[in-house]
């Protein structure tokens, strides 16, 4: 039984049962049918991809600030499993899925089953991992594919394919997000890492150093790959929109710095002692796997701490390193017991166990937590609001809003232009009232309803008056609709 599960079926095998299992339980726990935004950019994302669908270019027609691969997944998704918020919410539960299973997996290679259950556990609970593995957003997706590639690299061995595959889903998890090129040096420490148990270091280092050059050359093949097929306008001058809105002065004076970050960090404060005991048994016990989530961890927090704007959707891409190397203190304690003599090494392990407890102790009020933040209704779609829109829903082509979520749940569309209403692109200065009035000019929308800019809604509302009736306008909801096509009495 030990050889199938270490050999390449078992592994296949085993990945897929947790996948199941991975699934099931977050299914349990994600609303994928309540009528409400776990993320403002839920609505961005599903009016993106319903505008391709539609035949609209990314890049060239619809404005786009991230990378064009999930959005051409989730329009593909929609041809199989509808298009609805529902549909979307369980793309991301199954690519969050498979990112829990790869962590498992990789930790079961590099320590054993228990150390990967603990770290999926751990995962799990942190303190915004589930939401937004319910949440139609990119992070969570670009994440599972730079974790699957990882594991298909321990996986590969000698093998070209598994070497080849690695290289196409990372390229992969960067046409996702480019936020994962933070932790391409935890694959340079893992391709040491992996040259150093056959190699003395020297002839380590150049082996490894020559393997990840190789293996860079192939995502940059691939990525090439998928820019050519899924966003060809970024290679021909488009790519300015992925850069100008997150490099801006404006965008970048927004939240940010180690303050917040530690904020997010928190709510997870349990398992830095754990990580830190991590690193210390690993040095101790001369186990040097904990270098990989180390370097992870010190690459994302480093990059994170200098991001502006930052924003909780971000945390996932520490917490996964942390729960790595807290994982690895628990298996590190739990595989030998306590010796009878007493020393520093023994006091660390009994530190790592207190702390354990102390986690195991926290899993209420982690989990009464994680249920607030899945079903925190602030952003909760207004039925009064959907409702006029859905009247006249058939005699409408284009709504003009700032919250694409209302015409997208009516299968109405947002001109493209204006697709991506993000605060990000909004403080950089690229989203802005003159904006929404060269584009009411353009498409001549049926219906306006805005919800988040206040400024760009007072600013609609005084200009077009005269051609669209008021239906609501109360200082937070603006509703409009074209004087020539509707009579209001």
């Amino acid at each position: 039984m030990k050889c199938f599960i270490n050999s390449i079926p078992g592994r296949v095998v085993t990945w897929g049962v947790v996948f199941l299992a991975s699934l099931t339980a977050l299914a349990h726990q994600i609303p994928v049918h309540t009528a409400h935004e776990m993320d403002v950019d839920e609505g961005i994302n599903l009016m993106k991809a319903h505008l391709v669908t539609r035949d609209f270019g990314l890049f060239d027609t619809i404005w786009s600030d991230q990378p064009p691969l999930f959005t051409v997944l989730l329009s593909g998704w929609f041809q199989i499993a509808g298009e609805s918020v529902a549909s979307g919410r369980v793309l991301v539960m199954i690519s969050s899925a498979c990112l829990l299973a790869s962590l498992f997996s990789i930790l079961s290679l590099t320590r054993r089953l228990f150390a990967g259950s603990i770290a999926v556990a751990f995962l799990f609970l942190s303190s915004i991992f589930v939401k937004y593995s319910g949440a139609v957003m990119i992070g969570i997706p670009a994440i599972s594919f730079a974790v699957f590639a990882m594991l298909l690299l321990q996986w590969a061995g000698t093998s070209r394919s598994l070497f080849y595959a690695s290289g196409f889903f990372f390229a992969c998890a960067i046409m996702t997000k480019l936020f994962v090129l933070a932790i391409a040096p935890s694959f340079l420490t893992l391709f040491l890492f992996n040259e150093w148990q056959s190699e003395r270091f020297p002839l380590a280092a150049r082996q490894a150093l020559i393997r990840f050059a190789h293996w860079t050359l192939v995502i940059a093949g691939f990525v090439i790959a998928l820019a050519m097929l899924f966003g060809p306008a970024l290679l021909h001058g488009e790519i300015s929109q992925l850069i100008h809105s997150h490099a801006s002065e404006k965008a970048r004076s927004e939240l940010g710095g180690i303050a917040r970050l530690w904020k997010l960090l928190r709510a997870d404060r349990d398992l830095l002692p754990l990580a830190a005991i991590g690193i210390l048994l690993g040095l101790y016990g001369r186990r040097y796997d904990f270098l990989v989530p180390l370097v992870w961890f010190g690459s994302a927090l480093s990059a994170l701490s200098l991001h502006r704007p930052l924003w909780p959707h971000h945390y996932p891409l520490v917490s996964l390193p942390l729960v790595w190397l807290s994982a690895i203190a628990v298996d590190e304690v739990v595989r030998r017991p306590l010796p009878k003599s007493w020393n520093f090494v023994t006091s660390v392990r009994a530190l790592s166990l207190a702390f354990f407890v102390y986690s195991i102790s926290l899993v209420p009020s982690k989990w009464v937590r994680i249920r607030e933040r899945v079903y925190d209704f602030n952003n909760r779609v207004s039925e009064n609001s959907l409702a006029h829109l859905a009247k006249h829903a058939n005699q409408t082509r284009w709504v003009v809003s700032d919250r694409p979520i209302y015409p997208f749940m009516l299968h109405l569309s947002v001109p493209p232009e204006i697709a991506v209403p993000s605060a990000k692109r909004k403080h950089s200065g690229e989203l802005s009232a003159s904006l929404y009035l060269a584009v009411i000019e353009r498409y001549q929308p049926e219906q306006i309803i805005m919800k988040r800019f206040r400024d760009i809604a007072r600013a609609i509302h005084d200009t077009v008056q005269d051609r669209y009736h008021t239906v609501q306008y109360d200082g937070r909801t603006l509703i409009m609709l074209r004087k020539d096509l509707f009579y209001l009495p």
